[in-house]
């Protein structure tokens, strides 16, 4: 067959793509543009061709199957290796004297037509998207005298506009609406807020976004939220090097509910290096005039140490904190506090009854918390900080359908009151 992969070429396959596709990889060097992690389902990040099928999806080059998966084990044609080889060169990887080229030359002629259409859909704007639904239960001493609901449930909508500038740059738009029931006669909230956008692309060895973006620090434990600023991140093979700087934006807010900014500019340096199945990680960050009602005020710093393994479907994570706040260091902080978290499964939004089992324990001390990630309610002690446990679970209900369950028990470092959180959630991504 003209496409049939012959004995003499399959080694020459196994040798590019079907064993990692490092040779390729090499060939194509560099890294690209993309964030997202884990871009096939199918290829978890503890396989060992994880690597290089990653950087392949992150230059544009490996696009996978329809159904979102890459399918290692599958035998490749010689068309597909030719589409592989046909978009390295649109994006000027290699070469038309490149080996490559002269080996697939036929069927490379035959794919000008369609390969040209294919770039011209790839240059038009995609939309995808995120309803979810969540149901969120506080109880404990911690919440009986404050102002805030015990139960409220929440609409989200996130509409995601993303389009190509030229091969190597990017944009995209977050549109973000919440509805509230709280079982009274109202309308809804009708305000659509812009809550990023973000410029993204490659500045010579490095990656680069720019604008409204979301920042993660300390894997989130210290802040997880809007920042206007630049970022630029330096992936290898087996380290990696993220500079951020810039201004925390609002939280996600809209007109009937002003919030302002929780601190002012902020700069961060975060590296992490792997040595077999073990990642260590470490980090800087500085934040100006944060300003937390009974909480941290002023400037704060937190350095952050990290280690992680992953084996097969287990995951295990440890991060120390060690947090300055002036503010609350004279009323009886502590500044040093830690985060382990473990995770067993193998959860994939695209495969239904796939599901991951997790928890964590958290002593984070007020001077190591800014913005945390967690769907628990942590600011039962501002002053002081929290320590307690979370479980949870999640699981994919359908493709690109999946629900999730968490419980936190914490309790104040100092005022030692219980705040619980029972959070269930919903989600639809599109």
């Amino acid at each position: 067959m003209r496409w049939g992969v012959t004995r003499k070429k399959s080694v020459l396959w196994k040798t590019l793509v079907g064993v990692g596709t490092a040779a390729v990889s090499g060939i194509l060097g560099g890294t690209g543009i993309c964030q997202a992690a884990n871009p096939f389902a199918d290829v978890p990040e503890g396989h060992w061709s994880y690597p290089a099928v990653e950087q392949l999806w992150r230059e544009g080059c490996l696009k996978g199957y329809p159904d979102g998966l890459f399918k290692g084990r599958k035998t490749v044609t010689r068309y597909e290796l030719a589409q592989l080889i046909a978009r390295a060169m649109s994006q000027g990887k290699i070469q038309a004297a490149h080996p490559l080229v002269q080996e697939y030359r036929e069927e490379l002629d035959g794919l000008g037509l369609r390969l040209a259409r294919m770039e011209q859909r790839e240059d038009q704007v995609q939309i995808t998207g995120n309803i979810q639904f969540s149901y969120r239960q506080l109880s404990g001493k911690a919440f009986r005298k404050d102002d805030c609901e015990n139960t409220l449930n929440d609409l989200r909508s996130r509409l995601f506009i993303t389009g190509n500038i030229q091969p190597n740059w990017t944009y995209q738009v977050m549109l973000e609406n919440n509805q509230y029931f709280k079982g009274k006669n109202e309308s809804g909230d009708s305000d659509v807020d812009a809550q990023r956008l973000h410029l993204d692309g490659r500045l010579g060895a490095a990656e680069l976004t720019a604008g409204r973006y979301e920042q993660v620090i300390a894997k989130g434990n210290f802040y997880d939220d809007n920042v206007d600023g630049i970022q630029l991140r330096w992936n290898g093979e087996e380290s990696t090097l993220q500079l951020s700087g810039g201004k925390v934006a609002n939280l996600s807010s809209f007109g009937w509910n002003p919030q302002p900014a929780i601190a002012d500019t902020f700069f961060s340096v975060e590296a992490s290096q792997k040595w077999n199945d073990i990642r260590f990680s470490a980090g800087y960050s500085h934040i100006n005039n944060v300003r937390i009602e009974g909480g941290l005020q002023g400037n704060t710093q937190v350095l952050t140490a990290g280690v992680g393994y992953q084996q097969g479907k287990w995951q295990a994570q440890g991060i120390f904190l060690h947090g300055k706040n002036q503010y609350v260091e004279h009323r009886g902080a502590n500044q040093n506090g830690y985060v382990l978290n473990l995770i067993y499964g193998n959860f994939a939004e695209q495969q239904q009854g796939t599901w991951n089992l997790y928890g964590a324990w958290y002593d984070q001390p007020a001077p190591t918390v800014l913005s945390h990630t967690m769907n628990g309610q942590y600011r039962i002690d501002p002053l002081h900080g929290f320590r307690g446990y979370m479980l949870g679970g999640i699981l994919a209900i359908e493709k690109n359908i999946y629900g999730i369950l968490e419980y936190y028990d914490l309790k104040g470092e100092k005022n030692h009151k219980n705040g619980r959180t029972l959070w269930t959630e919903i989600d639809f991504d599109f």
